[in-house]
């Protein structure tokens, strides 16, 4: 649909636009990690679950998908916001935008597949104990 939408209109995308596939595996991995580790700290703490589900109902608010950043509050706490990176990312590959530093970006994707296989390894470690704790 993407494709045809662009055809219609005439837009020729971004050379850039090959490594959106790449920001996207990492926003994948980002989001498994989070749910390993969401998933282990759900088992010892039960209420953990809750608070989980405010921050991020808070954090899809706070992410530019469909409106951009201007000076302000709202972009010092964008800074912290790994989303932030993952879908101005994508849309700065795909347009040929510059709203965040591609540095910054595949900083985060790095961290993210680092994150994922940390994470990995300490959720197998701890599955065994939490079976046992359910």
């Amino acid at each position: 649909m993407i494709i045809a939408v662009a055809m219609y209109y005439q837009y020729i995308p971004s050379w850039k636009i090959i490594f959106v596939p790449l920001v996207i595996i990492s926003l994948i991995l980002f989001s498994t990690a989070l749910g390993f580790l969401f998933s282990i700290l759900n088992c010892i703490f039960r209420d953990i679950g809750n608070v989980i589900q405010l921050i991020m109902t808070f954090c899809m608010f706070v992410t530019p998908v469909l409106y951009p950043i201007k000076k302000g509050a709202l972009q010092i706490l964008n800074q912290y916001n790994p989303l932030n990176y993952f879908i101005n990312g994508i849309r700065d590959l795909a347009f040929g935008l510059n709203t965040v530093p591609i540095s910054s970006v595949m900083i985060v994707c790095g961290l993210s597949v680092l994150l994922f296989i940390i994470l990995w390894r300490l959720f197998i470690i701890v599955e065994p104990r939490i079976a046992e704790r359910i």
